[in-house]
């Protein structure tokens, strides 16, 4: 709270922002992972949907980092909140014509997972250039995770009980709002008055993106540690993606309970909520080479002892633990992205970091969704030991400066 206060007025309303964003995407997902569920009582089709989600994100990355680089990432971002609202509106119409509410929803779904790489790669350049007062930017990306964790488990507590007595629209309605509110906020942002040189642009818009993309790649090619680097930061964006894939499982199969799901998914919101104590204690004390290892360290630990355990007092513990180095994590390795890259590059890096994420994405979530049928131990303890395997390599590579 202390360092809250030498913020400055923008930071409040980017939080703001992104607290009620976030709280829009935790009612949309309830939305579609109950319906889902409901219509077809398996969880199969929602991991086809976190499919459908990552091959979108993946196809329109090159696009969205590019044209993050040479336009005004603020005008994006407030285009694609406004579209986002607007959709989700026209949504509500669509559901009020329709009787097949399932066909809406995925097509909804469709169009604003081909929104978001463009809301992303506007974002991450947002941050770093927004003023912030005295505010450092690794406590700013501690914030923001917080508040991207704490948005969607207060959308899932709101949407709850709209679902269950049948307000589907009511839900969607709210989710609209909470774009249009994001849009406004990002309109009163205020900017280092350092402005990004902008990349020109030639007639041969399709080449010179091309260029571009070549320029970036070559770079990181020739320094492997800046490759390297952007993809370990999408490693924890996958465990997230693994969590929501096992939860049910595993409190359905090793804790006995089904009704678990909510205590395992509530804790690790909370652990992601409170990530900013991490970095106050630990990360902001040391220098990024020195501590990157140490958040998949604690996860694959916490994943082995999830293993170990039935009891879901001590699981509860376990992922915690995960939440709360999973948040650390991800804002260590984004802040330290956002210092190694220049303004021209920073929207290219964060699109290529999450079509690494999507990528991944879709190569984790067949083989583990087959694992966790197969064996639920084993899928746990292979998950477990690639996390390490990470956490080692990120030793290596940053601390000891293998490269």
């Amino acid at each position: 709270m202390k360092k809250l206060k030498l913020a400055s007025s923008s930071v409040y309303l980017y939080l703001l922002g992104t607290f009620v964003s976030n709280l829009g995407d935790g009612i949309f997902t309830l939305i579609i992972s109950k319906i889902l569920y409901d219509k077809t009582g398996s969880v199969s089709a929602f991991g086809l949907v976190l499919i459908i989600q990552n091959v979108a994100s993946f196809m329109l990355n090159l696009l969205a980092g590019y044209i993050a680089d040479i336009k005004k990432p603020q005008f994006i971002s407030e285009i694609a909140d406004s579209l986002r609202g607007i959709m989700i509106i026209l949504g509500i119409i669509f559901l009020r014509l329709s009787n097949n509410i399932i066909v809406v929803l995925m097509i909804l779904m469709l169009i604003l997972n081909l929104i978001v790489p463009f809301f992303r790669a506007a974002n991450f350049k947002i941050i770093a250039s927004i003023q912030r007062g005295s505010l450092g930017l690794l406590p700013l990306n501690g914030l923001r995770s917080s508040l991207n964790q704490s948005g969607q488990l207060l959308g899932v507590a709101i949407a709850t009980p709209l679902i269950a007595f049948n307000l589907t629209i009511p839900a969607l309605l709210i989710d609209a709002l909470t774009f249009f509110t994001s849009f406004i906020c990002t309109i009163f942002l205020k900017f280092n008055k350092e402005h990004p040189v902008q990349i020109k642009v030639s007639d041969n818009k399709l080449k010179k993106m091309y260029f571009e993309w070549f320029k970036l790649l070559r770079a990181l090619f020739i320094s492997k540690k800046l490759l390297l680097l952007v993809f370990f930061s999408s490693i924890d964006s996958v465990i997230v993606a693994f969590i929501n894939l096992m939860e049910i499982k595993y409190a359905t199969v090793i804790l006995k309970n089904s009704v678990y799901l909510t205590a395992l998914d509530g804790f690790f919101a909370l652990g992601a909520m409170l990530n900013f104590t991490i970095i106050y204690l630990l990360f902001e004390r040391f220098n990024f080479s020195e501590v990157s290892w140490s958040g998949l360290f604690f996860q694959a630990l916490a994943f082995i002892g999830l293993t170990l355990t039935s009891s879901i007092y001590i699981a509860t513990i376990f992922i915690f633990i995960i939440g709360i180095f999973n948040g650390a994590s991800q804002s260590l390795f984004q802040t330290q992205l956002h210092t190694s890259f220049d303004e021209t590059m920073k929207g290219k890096i964060s699109s290529l970091r999450d079509a690494m994420v999507a990528f991944s994405n879709l190569i984790m979530i067949p083989v583990f969704s087959r694992l966790l049928n197969f064996n639920l131990y084993i899928a746990f303890w292979i998950f477990a030991l690639c996390i390490l395997a990470s956490s080692i390599s990120v030793f290596l590579i940053f601390r000891l400066k293998m490269l």
